[in-house]
């Protein structure tokens, strides 16, 4: 009926119309299956020329047993050909995809006109190690080519980059030339980092010291998305060897962005976590510090023989609100603007703090040593990912 049909998103309404309307009318459909065949979505392409207001493909919405980021179209055919031949291909829309199986290759697949998502990388892991992506070579293609390759990095897939010519896709290749071809172009495929150190030679970066060290900047994103040991070990070496960068300052980059956020823990730890870090001050050790000297102005003595300076207050309206404590002592603070703001919701915490004294010690400590113990927080992660050399280097300035 109309209600089951619109849940489904085979109708859509709108505010210019009273009835329903047909989501996919005038348009060639595409039939969407889970992994055990069954229909769950549908994809339209617009029959004739599509103009700016009309999208060329369009899906069904998301429902109950549709997910667009955890759907990959013909995955349904594709997870057998991947498993038994170890490799699948990444195409970018319906007609690559169904080109591709009839034309011999029946591991192809394409994310459902979105960037390959990470919920669609970790599918693709469990059927294949080796994935070649076979989107077009123009610049948004190549863009969408390195964004999936990360995602692949991240899932813990090796992914190849097949190149075509200008204006070819493998549906145009496999019509024009046939599935020899097709193959041939398959084959030649080069890994993602041999593809942008390609593309950066190619285009002069790699002649000058300005154009390596933005060289560097388009190689990070690969080398932090390495899920693999021994893959980021060799794209280490293979960076340093190219863009003339010492191989120890590239663990270094990649390390310190391998970042991953620590767990929330209540306020009265003197950890670094207050009870809620919304407000104009989000970082939460030091809102903790301010909101403990609120609540004692006589512990800003003991902050400033503890050695803590407004230096170590790296967000901006703390280090104000802190500065203007300094100046006043005990006495009314005169602030203005997000500083007042900032000020007034922290004296309004209500939060309790049990072993307030325990808690400003350990605050002040992390305050004040905090990078110094961020330095061997790095150094750890440096460790993981460096040689024997570099880490003899590290455990020394660790010690």
């Amino acid at each position: 009926d109309v209600y089951k049909r619109q849940e489904a998103g085979l109708l859509a309404t709108s505010e210019r119309a009273e009835e329903p309307y047909d989501r996919f009318r005038n348009r060639l459909m595409f039939t969407i299956r889970d992994l055990r065949d069954r229909p769950i979505a549908y994809g339209g392409r617009v029959l004739g020329r599509s103009d700016d207001r009309t999208p060329k493909y369009i899906n069904s919405p998301e429902t109950p047993i549709f997910h667009k980021s955890r759907t990959l179209y013909g995955l349904n055919r594709a997870r057998h050909a991947m498993r038994r031949d170890g490799m699948g291909l990444v195409a970018e829309g319906f007609t690559d995809v169904l080109s591709l199986h009839a034309g011999g290759f029946p591991g192809a697949v394409a994310p459902l006109g979105t960037a390959l998502t990470v919920e669609q990388g970790d599918l693709l892991k469990r059927y294949a190690t080796r994935v070649y992506l076979l989107y077009d070579s123009d610049q948004a293609g190549l863009r969408a080519t390195f964004r999936a390759a990360d995602v692949l990095l991240a899932a813990g897939c090796h992914p190849m980059v097949v190149s075509f010519p200008a204006g070819e896709d493998p549906d145009s290749v496999l019509r024009g030339q046939g599935p020899d071809a097709l193959r041939a172009y398959v084959d030649d495929a080069v890994d993602v980092l041999e593809r942008k150190l390609q593309i950066l030679e190619r285009q002069g970066y790699l002649d000058s010291i300005e154009g390596r060290r933005r060289a560097v900047d388009g190689l990070l994103s690969t080398l932090r998305a390495v899920k693999d040991p021994a893959l980021l070990d060799i794209y280490l070496g293979r960076a340093a060897e190219r863009t003339g960068v010492r191989r120890d300052t590239l663990v270094s980059e990649v390390a310190r962005q391998r970042l991953t956020p620590r767990p929330r823990r209540p306020v009265e730890t003197g950890d670094d976590s207050t009870a809620g870090t919304e407000g104009p001050v989000r970082d939460a050790v030091e809102r903790t510090m301010l909101l403990l000297l609120a609540r004692d102005r006589g512990l800003l003595e003991a902050a400033v023989e503890s050695g803590l300076e407004n230096r170590h207050f790296r967000d901006a309206v703390a280090r104000g609100i802190y500065e203007a404590l300094l100046a006043t002592g005990e006495g009314d603070l005169s602030l203005e603007g997000e500083h007042a703001e900032a000020w007034e919701t922290i004296r309004k915490d209500d939060s309790e703090v049990t072993h307030p004294r325990e808690a400003f010690t350990e605050t002040v400590r992390r305050l004040v040593h905090r990078a110094r113990m961020d330095r061997l927080a790095q150094i750890d992660r440096e460790l993981e990912l460096a040689d024997e050399e570099q880490a003899r280097r590290l455990l020394v300035e660790k010690e």
